[in-house]
């Protein structure tokens, strides 16, 4: 965003610093403690911590800088860059573990009420048969293995999990595959496999009007 020659060239001013700052914080958490890993670029065969998200990726200069972006954002969940009410850049990287973290993403202020709410038409809808996975694989090129191309699926074929997701989906399988080049080690792989599976098959939408407080 800031870099001139290869970015947006945006003076520091057009972001809300805070937000990357607090992004940084959160891609940077620990969730795994001495995983194993090898390849040179890990110096062998070793351990390591592995962190939330991580980016290992080659940015082509040719690609708007909006795609480059895209797929940076790729590799960090349901990562969004907004532009906030102040006129800035505002990075949003939530990641709450509890329904109180959960709570405290929303300030107090934006909370609104049945008041607020222009009672047309209230709908709500899910994600159809098609939208729905009960398996995912994503393919990457593997750190561990000197880059060579890889894949992680989840859920594992039949396993528990897989049999409850085909049982809910009438027997139907739904597999899906994607690649993800930012991308480099099995763990954030297999990770990135069950978000979009999960999240395929949790999503709603919900469609309503509200005055402009709400």
């Amino acid at each position: 965003l800031l870099n001139s020659t290869f970015g947006r060239g945006i003076s520091v001013s057009e972001l809300d610093l805070k937000s990357f700052y607090d992004a940084a914080a959160v891609c940077g958490t620990t969730v795994s403690v001495g995983r194993a890993v090898s390849g040179l670029i890990n110096g062998g065969v070793g351990t390591r911590n592995i962190p939330l998200y991580e980016c290992n990726i080659s940015l082509d200069p040719s690609q708007t800088i909006r795609d480059n972006i895209g797929e940076i954002m790729d590799t960090m969940g349901l990562a969004e860059l907004t532009w906030s009410s102040e006129g800035k850049y505002k990075l949003l990287v939530e990641y709450p573990t509890t329904g109180a973290e959960l709570d405290a993403l929303v300030d107090a202020s934006h909370y609104f009420t049945d008041d607020d709410i222009i009672r047309e038409e209230i709908a709500i809808s899910w994600p159809s048969a098609s939208d729905r996975a009960n398996q995912v694989t994503v393919q990457f090129v593997n750190e561990h293995e000197d880059f060579k191309t890889d894949s992680a699926t989840w859920p594992l074929q039949f396993s528990t999990v897989h049999n409850t997701y085909l049982t809910e989906d009438n027997g139907q399988p739904s597999v899906k595959s994607t690649f993800l080049p930012g991308v480099t080690d099995p763990y954030h792989a297999l990770a990135a496999a069950e978000q979009m599976v999960r999240h395929s098959r949790s999503v709603r939408e919900l469609s309503l009007t509200v005055t402009k407080r709400g």
